[in-house]
């Protein structure tokens, strides 16, 4: 499709739909440096698309020029703000350079627009403990866990608990996500939490089968 694209471009170089379609044929082909010449051409001449704006960020974002694609996720919510995606991917934006207080409210949007999203949801409820608004983190798991209900969901209520000196919920939140997902990671989280908090023969315990799931574990 690239090749037949380029073929017709010379005849209306100043095709907005040309050039739209060409990067996105690019991008389909990881050729993103390619891409991005027909993608910044087709914003130049509709910057009025939010979709365009979005295709040209998400393509720098992956070129690693993170500020620039900022910009255009940024445009992309302007142009058009009760967007689901525009929100989500700003905020995602955010989170990649590290400025977590300024993806929350993007997130936020993003999730009053469609609650139902569990990647966006799982995201902001991060972001909420990474800027220390831990009842809001609580509120926000506990609803998406009525949603679904995951071991990774579980674990990051047991870190908003263990945060919050809930320590009995902590643990009890950490044993459900090892129950549910027995991974080195979750088993780890749960016999560190007892440890810590020197219920030392269970800690132990946990430990000790853990290390005959994942014997290679440091």
């Amino acid at each position: 499709s690239a090749a037949l694209l380029e073929k017709l471009l010379p005849a209306a170089p100043e095709s907005f739909e040309l050039h739209e379609l060409l990067g996105l044929a690019y991008s389909g082909q990881s050729q993103d440096a390619k891409a991005s010449v027909h993608l910044e051409k087709a914003v130049r001449i509709n910057p009025k698309s939010a979709e365009a704006q979005t295709n040209l960020a998400a393509n720098l974002s992956r070129l690693g020029k993170a500020a620039e694609a900022e910009q255009h996720f940024r445009k992309a919510v302007e142009l058009e703000p009760g967007n689901f995606d525009a929100n989500h991917n700003l905020g995602e934006a955010y989170i990649r350079q590290g400025k977590i207080a300024d993806a929350a409210p993007y997130l936020e949007k993003a999730q009053h627009i469609d609650a139902s999203n569990y990647d966006n949801g799982y995201d902001l409820a991060l972001a909420y403990i990474s800027v220390g608004r831990t009842k809001d983190a609580r509120s926000l798991i506990q609803a998406l866990l009525r949603q679904k209900s995951t071991a990774e969901l579980h674990n990051l209520l047991a870190e908003v608990e263990e945060k919050d000196g809930n320590f009995v919920v902590a643990a009890n939140e950490y044993e459900t996500a090892a129950h549910m997902d027995p991974s080195e990671s979750n088993l780890f989280d749960w016999a560190s939490e007892l440890l810590v908090h020197r219920t030392l023969e269970p800690s132990i315990t946990i430990f000790r089968d853990a290390m005959e799931r994942y014997p290679k574990s440091p």
